[in-house]
């Protein structure tokens, strides 16, 4: 009905505004499904940014600029990677090894120090070292997310890891090979527990090296 009195007004040659008029009523009338819809639509997303701002806002953003520029922790991981190679390919030869002579390897790597070498230098074979008393020591082979991460800390870096990684076998390559330059390594845990546990346990490791360990407790030493 709408549509045929539409069509009666343009016949009687009415004023353009209100031909105008009737005209655009008719558009919204024929198209009004379509508008409802667009309607709808458009009060979904907003609803959808005020309940979940994040997720509109922040996450589809920043899943847009890693895809175009990647992940800058996995580049990092990357970067990490060669020296994990190296590592595997020492560790056959650190393998052969008695305890003994593992042990003397720490004197071995204090020398190559002094004569002038990093600790960058030598941090391959001294994590090869770590990993293999870790495993003869404790029965426990460090895998390669925990020299990675043994790595990262090495650097300065904050090794975020996730639950049953191993973070606290993690630390043991990275404490070993900054132990060798002589200025002592501390490991902080967060309570005193942790601390006794952990010098215990993981002492054994480094006293196999010939390393010392100490424990600090609430007023103790």
């Amino acid at each position: 009905q709408v549509t045929s009195f539409a069509n009666d007004v343009t016949s009687q040659h009415l004023d353009p505004f209100v031909f105008r008029f009737f005209g655009l009523t008719r558009f919204i009338i024929l198209n009004l499904d379509s508008c409802i819809n667009r309607g709808l639509f458009c009060l979904s997303i907003w609803h959808g940014l005020i309940q979940n701002p994040v997720r509109f806002t922040l996450h589809q953003p920043m899943s847009f600029m890693m895809k175009l520029f990647g992940d800058p922790n996995a580049r990092a991981v990357a970067k990490i990677q060669p020296i994990i190679a190296q590592i595997a390919a020492i560790e056959p030869t650190i393998q052969t090894l008695s305890d003994e002579g593992l042990r003397e390897k720490t004197a071995g790597l204090k020398e190559r120090l002094a004569k002038g070498e990093t600790l960058d230098d030598i941090l391959s074979e001294a994590f090869a070292v770590a990993r293999e008393a870790s495993k003869r020591v404790l029965g426990q082979r460090q895998y390669d997310v925990q020299l990675i991460g043994g790595v990262a800390l090495h650097r300065g870096m904050i090794a975020e890891m996730r639950t049953g990684e191993g973070k606290t076998l993690t630390a043991v390559a990275a404490v070993y090979l900054n132990a060798l330059a002589g200025k002592g390594v501390h490991v902080i845990t967060v309570n005193d527990y942790l601390a006794r546990r952990d010098a215990i346990w993981l002492g054994q490791v480094y006293t196999a090296l010939g390393l010392t360990v100490g424990c600090i407790q609430h007023e103790a030493a």
